[in-house]
């Protein structure tokens, strides 16, 4: 997957009049992976994504914001609030020496993370939020040249998986080949046994875990966290829309992955639309 280029600030600065800000505006880095996200630090702030060449095309970026928007206007999920260019465009082209890249801009949503206030919003209350866009998925008529990735078995574990081939990550020593192996082999069985019909396999989030989940303790009710991404929404099996964020924590492994996993599904008790193995 192509990376950024290095002044990716760059993108973020020449977009600002686009949506009526003075080009001078200070910017702030808040996250780099499948997009640059910059915050527009003035008094009516703003987030700014700056895409990735070559991941995300400009119909895939626009159902993004399609799906996003649904969720704000027709379930209890809140998501950041759209913000249209100037000349009403949900995306813009921006050209810096020579570079075309994708730039989107969305209301700032403040707080700070589930996962930095801890005890505030729980595992049930991921696996709730999950339901509820699981269970919007299945009614929701998706607009004409909707397109999104497809996070089938291939594209996560084959040779040419989207994220790369997990058989060539730097560092994996034999020991660790064996134990992912194992894994990855259990993880098909499963899927592959709990299929892909329409009431289990869909449009999810994919990337549900307290780090995108804002927290504001200033709104009258600090447990009804904001979603901050739908960057990885695509297709797939409704298990694997939650991220597992426990397995990159090593001080979360006393709480038993086991015993979150059971916290996350019982969120998704009362959805009749979301199956889980």
């Amino acid at each position: 997957m192509p990376g950024l280029p290095s002044n990716h600030s760059a993108f973020a600065q020449a977009a600002l009049t686009s949506y009526g800000r003075d080009p001078h505006t200070p910017l702030r880095l808040l996250s780099l992976s499948e997009n640059a996200t910059y915050l527009v630090d003035d008094q009516q702030p703003m987030v700014l994504r700056v895409h990735r060449p070559g991941y995300h095309s400009l119909p895939a970026i626009r159902s993004e914001l399609a799906w996003m928007t649904a969720l704000r206007a027709e379930t209890p999920v809140v998501t950041p609030e759209l913000v249209r260019a100037r000349n009403g465009s949900e995306v813009i082209a921006v050209g810096v020496d020579g570079i075309t890249l994708h730039v989107d801009a969305m209301g700032f949503v403040p707080g700070c993370t589930a996962e930095e206030t801890s005890g505030v919003v729980g595992y049930g209350k991921l696996g709730q939020l999950t339901a509820h866009m699981h269970d919007h998925a299945q009614r929701w008529r998706v607009p004409p040249g909707f397109t999104r990735f497809r996070w089938d078995l291939d594209s996560m574990f084959g040779p040419q998986a989207r994220w790369g081939d997990w058989r060539q990550a730097p560092g994996l020593t034999d020991v660790d080949r064996v134990a992912v192996d194992a894994a990855v082999r259990d993880i098909i069985r499963r899927l592959s046994e709990y299929g892909c019909t329409p009431d289990r396999f869909g449009l999810i989030h994919a990337d549900m875990r307290l780090s995108n989940l804002m927290v504001d303790p200033g709104r009258p009710d600090p447990t009804s966290p904001s979603s901050t991404s739908t960057t990885a929404d695509g297709l797939g099996s409704w298990p694997i829309s939650v991220r597992w964020s426990p397995g990159w924590k090593t001080r979360l492994w006393p709480r038993r992955p086991s015993r979150i996993g059971s916290m996350v599904i019982s969120g998704c008790v009362g959805c009749p639309a979301t199956i889980w193995a």
